[in-house]
């Protein structure tokens, strides 16, 4: 196995970071982050397929976007691409925005149910059609809580679960993976301790508070 440096053609975005990341069959979706002093919420996608090679491309964008800000958390669900959360000013966020990829809408969404307490450097993935938040910084404690949003109602709705187990305690900064039916949580920080283990969590059966 191998790196390679991957070759493009087209503009690509400027050189930054804290943006977020998400993939949509063989494009790859970049939103926002930080070039220099600037907090953007720009969106700039890179098609794997083209030929001869890979190309940059940034599509003309309608509605409402994301704030500009950091540490933005995006992820995919069929043609739909949400993003959630990040913070500006210190603020944390907890609105979430809609982007269809066929026709590069942004909708800021209705959100139902008991969100998660304002916080950033949590984990979040996508399992079971549900994206699931773990843990984070909260200022000025580190959490250990976990949240699935919804999407099978009317409105995305937040419900906090309460999973048996070897829960990973109080975690910001960590990283996490899907596999199959699985979510897995390696690393991290307590507030004291660099984090070493790796968890899996998964879903037996689920409903409301539980």
């Amino acid at each position: 196995m191998k790196w390679v440096t991957v070759r493009s053609e087209g503009l690509p975005p400027d050189p930054r970071y804290d943006c977020g990341l998400a993939i949509h069959g063989n494009v790859v979706i970049v939103v926002g982050g930080i070039v220099g002093k600037l907090r953007l919420n720009d969106l700039h996608t890179l098609d794997l397929a083209a030929k001869p090679s890979p190309r940059w491309a940034q599509p003309p964008i309608s509605g409402t976007p994301p704030p500009s800000g950091h540490l933005l958390q995006i992820f995919v669900l069929g043609d739909d691409l949400y993003a959630i959360g990040g913070t500006i000013d210190g603020k944390f966020l907890t609105e979430l925005h809609q982007l269809n990829v066929k026709e590069w809408k942004w909708d800021k969404l209705e959100v139902a149910g008991n969100p998660p307490s304002m916080r950033y450097w949590y984990s979040l993935a996508v399992l079971q059609g549900m994206a699931i938040l773990y843990g984070g910084y909260g200022h000025p404690q580190r959490l250990s809580d976990t949240f699935a949003l919804r999407f099978g109602t009317r409105i995305p709705t937040w419900v906090e679960l309460r999973p048996r187990g070897d829960i990973p305690g109080p975690s910001s900064t960590h990283s996490v993976c899907v596999i199959k039916d699985r979510m897995y949580i390696f690393g991290g920080y307590d507030g004291k301790y660099r984090r070493g283990q790796v968890f899996a969590f998964e879903i037996v059966s689920m409903t409301d508070g539980i």
